[in-house]
């Protein structure tokens, strides 16, 4: 018996988090600045220590990919509330 080999896959974690998430096509009106302050609180997300790849910060960088226009606006006004220190002063 002969067997295939082909290499494995494994899916990230922010690919696996991204399958919970509804999906839309980022074509609604402000996309361009709700992904753009997402990006920036991922960013100081990434640059204090303790919170690079935590579960909040994989979370973040699914729902930046998802598109879908409710997820994006509630995760923004959550980090505006609750994690201010990741949000930049407009």
């Amino acid at each position: 018996m002969k067997f295939e080999s082909r290499p494995l896959y494994f899916p990230t974690a922010i690919e696996i988090e991204a399958q919970s998430l509804p999906r839309g096509a980022g074509n609604w009106p402000g996309y361009k600045s709700v992904y753009e302050k997402l990006q920036m609180a991922a960013e100081r997300m990434r640059d204090q220590k303790y919170w690079h790849l935590s579960s909040e910060h994989i979370r973040l960088m699914a729902i930046i990919g998802c598109g879908h226009e409710e997820t994006m606006k509630a995760e923004l006004h959550r980090l505006r509330v609750v994690r201010p220190d990741f949000m930049v002063a407009a």
